[in-house]
């Protein structure tokens, strides 16, 4: 009787199982994916770092998907010298400034560009070449499955076929721009010597671009490219709108102090007393915590006391001032009364001892 109730249970188990295992949801088959977008960014995590820049056509091995991003492995031939240890066996890091190209084989076919500082795992060596890998992600909407190419073709170029007379008639197509060509055409660098922005082709100054400094091509006019190129200024530095170019140089502390919302954006110019150069903390909400600020007296004769936020780029100039030395500010107001003293607060934006 027990041994027939055993072999009962067993059968059931094993039933429970088989029908388990039939109901489970199947797990996402890795798969090659290329790359349908002009130029797409290959990220260490999703929205994180961007280790290198991939071109349309490049083909990501072991692809799974997971939500509105891609993981895969970029893999390719970079050249030896263009790397370095990274400290742990198998491991490279990208030292050239500029990144490095990673080929479909050596000297081949560019199917992705590394960044600088990007970490790679060699696969294998060939002379002054080195196999590598990288697992990352792409952005989900920029790639499409690469069933129809097999996993470590050349990505770069479609694959050779017997030639054939096209139909009479019928014009030749358009050769397929190569990933090399692709990456030239969308990203520049600033040469050495570095590079001038102008507003039009052969117009006013902008301003400049340092050596080897990386532009995004949005257009071409003959000799002429349209770049993009991001970067940060410093806001206290910038016109408002608020400022109508007129220099205000006869208002009074105590005016600004009485309506701080009417002159917010407006440019003084005022001869002050040096006091001293000094950090804000946390409790003056006018400023960010550490940000440099000249206590000073006036304007002029005026008993009342003024803040003048001072730039990174000139703090060293503030800190040669001696002690009641008086100087003359051109500044922005950043507001006519302070939160916690009810003196006015000025952006530095030029100064001169007297």
């Amino acid at each position: 009787m027990i041994s027939n109730q055993r072999m009962r249970a067993s059968k059931l188990g094993c039933l429970l199982l088989a029908l388990g295992a039939a109901l489970a949801p199947a797990r996402a088959s890795a798969q090659a994916i290329r790359v349908t977008a002009e130029s797409e960014n290959f990220r260490a995590q999703p929205r994180g770092e961007i280790i290198a820049f991939v071109p349309r056509g490049a083909v990501l091995e072991d692809a799974t998907r997971d939500g509105g991003w891609y993981r895969a492995t970029l893999r390719g031939w970079i050249w030896s010298a263009s790397v370095e240890s990274a400290g742990r066996e198998a491991r490279l890091i990208v030292r050239r400034e500029t990144g490095e190209n990673l080929r479909a084989e050596p000297n081949g076919e560019i199917v992705a560009r590394a960044s600088r500082g990007t970490v790679l795992t060699e696969l294998e060596r060939s002379e002054r070449w080195a196999r590598v890998e990288r697992v990352g992600w792409i952005w989900a909407a920029s790639v499409e499955p690469a069933t129809d190419q097999p996993i470590g073709r050349d990505v770069a170029t479609p694959a050779r076929a017997e030639p054939s007379a096209p139909p009479i008639g019928a014009a030749a197509a358009a050769p397929r721009p190569t990933a090399a060509r692709i990456v030239a055409e969308n990203w520049l660098r600033a040469g050495r010597g570095g590079v001038v922005l102008l507003q039009s082709p052969d117009g006013d100054t902008l301003g400049s671009v340092r050596p080897m400094t990386a532009m995004e091509v949005v257009a071409r006019e003959g000799n002429w490219a349209r770049v993009r190129v991001d970067g940060w200024v410093w806001q206290p530095g910038l016109a408002s709108a608020a400022d109508s170019g007129v220099v205000l140089s006869d208002i009074t502390a105590a005016v600004l102090a009485a309506n701080p919302e009417n002159f917010r954006g407006r440019t003084v110019e005022w001869r002050l007393q040096f006091i001293a150069l000094e950090r804000a903390e946390r409790i003056r909400s006018d400023f960010y915590e550490g940000e440099p600020f000249i206590l000073a007296r006036g304007p002029g004769d005026e008993a009342a006391f003024v803040y003048v936020a001072v730039p990174p780029d000139k703090v060293a100039q503030v800190e040669r001032i001696g002690p009641l030395e008086w100087i003359v500010v051109l500044g922005r107001v950043r507001t006519g009364r302070s939160r916690v003293m009810g003196a006015p607060v000025l952006d530095l934006l030029e100064l001169r001892t007297e």
